[in-house]
């Protein structure tokens, strides 16, 4: 076997090694949209407490940032806060992914660790954005690549369960969600 198939073998294998997610410092609040400035859900995107793991799409961050980036996109990123318990009440996490990308729990650990996809997945009640614009949230994985699941389009839900005017499948998704994309 050659040197190169073994190497990649091995770090093909070794939990972690080419894991595409990273937390980001326990200092770091994404910044927050004007609309959702006076919402429940500010308070868990400022908990310092509340983790925040972003998908490192493998390309280097600018040493200076765009002077005419999209405020509310820092470093190319959308973040969805996502909870346990319905009214924002812990457990609660942030995901960051680049806009477009179809992302699961699962793209959020590595190895063998599914503490993450244990925690969140089929198990969310509250959702919110932090740039006020909507996200499309799947029960399946793959963002409705089979084409069984047109998805529930939301940037801000307080409670899954209860139904908002005009959009009785909303309970549908309460601790239903598998992948979402923004």
């Amino acid at each position: 076997m050659k040197l190169t198939t073994c190497v990649v073998i091995l770090s093909a294998t070794a939990p972690g090694v080419l894991s595409r997610l990273t937390e980001m410092d326990p200092e770091f609040v994404p910044t927050l949209d004007d609309s959702i400035l006076d919402l429940p859900c500010v308070a868990k995107f400022t908990d310092r407490n509340i983790p925040t793991l972003v998908l490192d799409e493998l390309e280097k961050r600018q040493t200076e940032p765009d002077p005419d980036r999209n405020v509310t996109l820092q470093d190319g990123l959308i973040f969805v806060l996502q909870c346990v318990d319905a009214g924002f009440r812990e457990p609660c996490i942030t995901f960051g992914a680049p806009p477009g990308a179809c992302v699961s729990y699962f793209d959020f650990q590595s190895g063998n660790d599914t503490s993450i996809s244990h925690t969140y997945n089929d198990a969310v009640s509250s959702i919110s954005t932090n740039t006020g614009g909507n996200c499309q949230f799947y029960k399946y994985l793959g963002c409705n690549n089979k084409g069984d699941d047109r998805g529930l389009t939301a940037d801000y839900n307080y409670n899954l369960a209860v139904a908002p005017e005009g959009d009785d499948r909303v309970p549908e998704y309460e601790n239903q969600i598998t992948s979402w994309r923004c």
